[in-house]
């Protein structure tokens, strides 16, 4: 059950288990590639439901500094299986990741999206239990108890000689031998490339997409936190550019003090020729400075509070470009039963698979 109360201090985490590079022919030896927030989840699940299991995370980043803060995320829908996956003193500990503790304890959220033409409300979701969370902040709370290799770049898999076990090469030199490998390694992941050689690329959408994180006043963030305490999105029915604003950051998760919002806020736009009535499609500007101007440029025309909030964008913000793609798992099918016509991924044999963006990249 989730806390609703400040978290009390957790007990020590268990000893990280430390699985060598052969597995024991009792126990599993699983190698995970990846410590995002799918890697980490399942060796937490690993732990709590079949702690008899070795299990090993291979990261590339040298640390967990190395990708920086990131953005926020809202566990919704999957929450109740998320929190049933990870050791009770995980969960009790989950409050220390929200970005609104307040908010997340008096309950669901809209799930709003608004015409930004009119600030009409155009659909809400259904309500739910949800929570916003900092990445970084639940990565790091995922990391322990767990054993994480860092600097750790897989470059090839192959079979044991007696194929009942996946050995993965590092780009150092190393190694390491398990009973299953998993890669979690993300929408470009290397693992994929590895095992779907031919069909491992990723389909680039046509929208192009910019996103910046900012502080803003209560009273720059106020209009909007009305509206909803976590996010909301919207569109514009007139060039069909789209909106989303979440907070990263409040008051009541800050240690500071300070009455000030982080807040995340991200434009797009479709790729295709008459938009704003140019020509040609446009492109993501060059620099800094003109990326942000274009941001403002998508909102002049849009109702308060939507387009203050992007009118109020230092011009020495930096303006994230985020590529959307999607990678569609590759189907096996027979054909007219006597060849294949598409190949699927070499799996070895069931002993190396793929999870979340690395097995399904998807935009959302």
């Amino acid at each position: 059950m989730m806390t609703t109360g400040l978290p009390t201090p957790a007990p020590t985490p268990p000893e990280p288990i430390d699985s060598s590079t052969s597995p024991s022919s009792s126990n599993p030896n699983i190698l995970i590639i990846g410590a995002g927030i799918v890697g980490l989840t399942l060796a937490q699940a690993l732990r709590k439901k079949y702690p008899w299991i070795q299990c090993t995370i291979y990261e590339r980043d040298a640390d967990p500094q190395t990708r920086g803060p990131g953005w926020g995320l809202t566990i919704h829908w999957a929450l109740s299986t998320f929190q049933d996956l990870l050791p009770d003193g995980i969960v009790e500990r989950l409050e220390e990741t929200f970005v609104d503790p307040v908010a997340s304890r008096e309950g669901d959220g809209k799930f709003l999206f608004l015409d930004l033409r009119t600030a009409e409300q155009r659909w809400r979701v259904p309500p739910n239990r949800r929570i916003r969370v900092r990445r970084e902040r639940l990565r790091r709370l995922l990391m322990e108890g767990v054993d994480i290799k860092w600097s750790k770049s897989v470059t090839s898999i192959s079979n044991t000689p007696d194929n009942q076990s996946v050995t993965a090469t590092f780009s150092d030199g190393s190694s390491a031998t398990g009973s299953l490998l998993i890669g979690c390694d993300g929408t470009r992941s290397r693992v994929r490339q590895i095992i779907c050689p031919d069909h491992h690329r990723n389909t680039i959408l046509p929208v192009r997409l910019l996103g910046v994180s900012v502080p803003y006043t209560g009273t720059q963030a106020g209009p909007i936190r009305a509206l909803d305490p976590f996010f909301l999105q919207g569109g514009d029915p007139e060039t069909d550019a789209f909106f989303w604003f979440s907070f990263l950051d409040t008051p009541s998760s800050r240690k500071d003090g300070k009455d000030e919002y982080t807040c995340q806020i991200l434009t797009s736009w479709p790729y295709r020729a008459g938009f704003l009535g140019e020509k040609d499609p446009i492109e993501i500007p060059a620099t800094n400075i003109e990326r942000i101007q274009f941001m403002k440029r998508l909102a002049k025309g849009w109702a308060e509070p939507f387009r203050s909030v992007v009118l109020d964008i230092p011009e020495d913000a930096d303006a994230k470009v985020i590529s959307l793609e999607d990678w569609p798992p590759p189907k096996v099918s027979n054909g007219d039963g006597k060849k294949a016509v598409k190949k699927g991924w070499d799996h070895f044999q069931g002993k190396v698979t793929l999870a979340g963006d690395a097995g399904h990249a998807m935009v959302m």
